[in-house]
């Protein structure tokens, strides 16, 4: 449970060090006590929207949407105006989210998604519009948690965070905003100083473990790199190291194929992956704790993956 994760990490002081070794965007990473993941019978359509696009699936995600937008479900508003704001067509991904809202009003889908591009202005004390101001105030139960968690660890309020862990854990894997709650109750754990680890640590890749059970994401292998290596697991770190590069592999193959074609943030981003996973294996060479022959044999496959990358980047 959350509280038994609470108390298995003392309370981190208000200024927790920055750990480097995370993934690309600075984000760090905890988790809790290791338990089976739930099984879930249906998905919340915006939640498979972001999926499908953040695995560059993006017809798939296009062809659900205007699917439900077929069967006049309002859920495929959101899904529509989800991948527009993933690929950075910010306005019109707003557009669609605010006609979602006034399509099925008891949508906290929608109203997280349209909230979300909005989260590190507002911990940055911005002055939103009115729709946004009217948002944050109209969403409910655990996506208004969620956002209030962000808003903190944006501002690196690691005792808000802390204190709403258990609501965090609240979230179900259906909800849209179920990948980032993760994220965040990972961050702080992540972050928790040196003589709360490698405990904070083991627990962040039980966490992360059960977002991958449900989520094949490449951002929560990251994620994991980065526990494992807080948390000294070096055989967890070599295995996860290979997991991700070969989701890179399989990624890159289909860009190749011509089955799907990322746009230049897109694989921006996965750069950023790429290289983060680099500096974690740089990092562990000559450790006497993982054999040299493994290390190797991984930086030969992630330079790989970085020359095919480029390829790729060179030719769109």
């Amino acid at each position: 449970t959350a509280a038994a994760a609470s108390s298995a990490v003392p309370r981190p002081p208000r200024s927790a060090p920055f750990c480097p070794h995370v993934s690309p965007d600075g984000a760090t990473t905890p988790a809790q006590p290791r338990r089976s993941a739930p099984r879930v019978a249906s998905w919340s359509s915006a939640s498979n929207s972001r999926r499908l696009e953040r695995l560059f699936l993006r017809q798939r995600a296009i062809e659900l949407a205007n699917t439900l937008l077929d069967l006049r479900n309002p859920e495929g508003l959101v899904m529509i105006g989800v991948g527009q704001g993933l690929q950075g067509d910010v306005q019109e991904s707003q557009r669609n989210l605010l006609r979602a809202i006034e399509a099925d009003p008891t949508s906290d889908a929608a109203r997280y998604a349209l909230l979300r591009p909005w989260l590190s202005r507002l911990a940055r004390g911005e002055d939103p519009p009115q729709r946004i101001r009217e948002t944050l105030e109209s969403i409910g139960g655990t996506g208004a948690i969620t956002v209030q968690a962000w808003i903190a660890a944006a501002q690196q309020n690691w005792d808000v965070l802390y204190a709403l862990d258990e609501q965090l854990a609240a979230v179900r894997p259906t909800d849209f905003w179920y990948l980032d709650s993760v994220m965040l109750r990972a961050d702080w754990r992540l972050k928790a100083p040196e003589d709360q680890q490698p405990a904070a640590a083991s627990e962040a890749i039980g966490l992360i473990d059960e977002a991958i059970a449900i989520f094949q994401d490449p951002d929560f292998y990251s994620m994991r790199l980065a526990a494992a290596y807080v948390a000294e697991q070096m055989p967890e770190l070599i295995e996860t190291a290979r997991r991700v590069i070969h989701i890179f592999n399989n990624e890159l193959q289909l860009v190749e194929d011509g089955q799907i074609s990322p746009s230049f943030p897109e694989l921006q981003a996965k750069a950023l992956h790429v290289g983060a996973v680099m500096k974690v294996l740089a990092d562990i060479e000559g450790d006497e704790r993982v054999e040299a022959h493994k290390v190797a044999e991984l930086n030969e496959s992630i330079e790989q993956v970085r020359n095919r990358l480029s390829e790729i980047a060179a030719n769109l």
